[in-house]
Formats: structure tokens, C-alpha cells, sequence
């Protein structure tokens, strides 16, 4: 979809990725609006930018626990997809 094709492209565009720059995602993560397509984003960094592989697996990490905290399966489950198909 156009919002994460242009969320992504604008994070590629970024010369350096760090801990932090990926960590301001979470609040969007969280968000049921916006989660799909951050999601999309945070694809796009995994399997194109393989440097900020471990903070994006962090992130959703993170993302999972506070989704648990909620009681969010839906989120929950998704973090599990990621994690299950993109951790070593």
C-alpha cells in the first residue's frame, strides 16, 4: 500500500539506522491503525538493510511484551510470525 511503500522508502533513504531510530517505531507498532503498515516496514528493513536485522527483531520483541501486557492477541500473534520466521 502507498503509506508503507513511502514510510519505507523514506527510511531507506536514512544513511545510518540505530537502536533508537528503530525503538521510535514501537509507539506505531502498538498503534491498531498503523501496526499493519509498520509491520510492512519493519519487513522491508529485515530483509533489505540486514544491519538493523537484530534491532528490529528488539523492537518486536519489545513490541510483544507490551501487546501480552494488553492482552492483544491479534498484535501477539503477528510478532510471533515475525520472530519465528526471522530469528537464528
Amino acid at each position: 500500500d502507498w503509506s508503507s511503500d513511502v514510510c519505507s522508502s523514506d527510511l531507506s533513504e536514512l544513511p545510518y539506522l540505530n537502536d533508537e531510530i528503530i525503538l521510535k517505531l514501537k509507539s506505531l507498532c502498538m498503534d491498531p491503525l498503523r501496526n499493519k503498515m509498520i509491520f510492512q516496514v519493519i519487513l522491508y528493513l529485515i530483509m533489505f538493510k540486514p544491519p538493523v536485522l537484530n534491532s528490529c527483531l528488539n523492537l518486536i520483541k519489545l513490541v510483544k511484551q507490551d501487546a501480552l501486557n494488553v492482552n492483544d492477541e491479534n498484535l501477539s500473534n503477528q510478532c510471533d510470525n515475525y520472530l519465528s520466521k526471522y530469528s537464528k
